[in-house]
């Protein structure tokens, strides 16, 4: 008589490595300097509101607003929102 499987792993077989860690490291490095990438293209919006703020270009209103969408933006990089969260339907197509 065979010995009987485990509870729960009845069944269930090894799964193949998806990616071994040279390219897991590869895709976290990418997604890294894409990241970096976007920060420092929000960070070149701010830099240069900055400088239309001193020279009298903008008030302090509008560069208030280009620091909070500097904030949103950036949050949105780290936490993106996931696939299944996202409504199928446009702003446009949706009963409201």
């Amino acid at each position: 008589m065979s010995p009987r499987p485990t509870a729960g792993l009845a069944g269930t077989r090894h799964r193949p490595i998806v990616a071994t860690n040279a390219e897991r490291r590869a895709a976290r490095d990418q997604v890294s300097a894409t990241h970096q990438a976007q920060l420092a293209e929000l960070l070149g919006r701010v830099g240069a509101a900055i400088d239309r703020y001193r020279t009298g270009e903008i008030d302090a209103y509008a560069m208030d607003e280009t620091i909070h969408h500097y904030h949103r933006a950036a949050a949105e990089l780290w936490n993106p929102p996931a696939a299944s969260q996202r409504s199928p339907v446009g702003k446009a197509g949706g009963a409201c």
